[in-house]
């Protein structure tokens, strides 16, 4: 569920949103990997595992993995893109996704979880 919201998530949010990203492929993609590539589900386990007690080490460690699980996802939904007609604006721009965007999209994850991290700018946020 917690990979599922990220990718919903990037399709627009409040807080970020990835230009061209469809909620279709993003349930495409998750369904490939939970058949597929089940093992990285459990980078998004963060989302229950860290407390406001966590480490900074710890919370860096965990936006690295579930960094990594979206950025997958997000992958194989531009792939899913690439194979649907008409779509060809919506791939070239969710083709510019990049670290921010799924470190954004972890933050999100993280904060409708229950927890709100300040360093903004290592979630990916500009400074204000």
């Amino acid at each position: 569920m917690a990979l599922l919201t990220a990718g919903w998530c990037l399709c627009g949010c409040d807080f970020c949103e990835l230009k061209g990203m469809r909620s279709d492929v993003v349930w495409g993609a998750l369904v490939q990997i939970a058949r597929s590539e089940p093992r990285l589900l459990n980078n998004m386990s963060p989302v229950w595992e860290l407390t406001r007690k966590s480490t900074e080490a710890e919370v860096s460690e965990a936006r690295i993995d579930m960094c990594d699980a979206i950025e997958r996802m997000v992958s194989l939904a531009v792939t899913k893109l690439g194979e649907m007609p008409r779509m060809t604006r919506a791939l070239a721009s969710a083709k510019l996704a990049d670290s921010n965007d799924f470190a954004k999209a972890a933050w999100v994850v993280m904060y409708w979880g229950g927890l709100e991290y300040k360093n903004l700018d290592e979630w990916g946020f500009a400074a204000p």
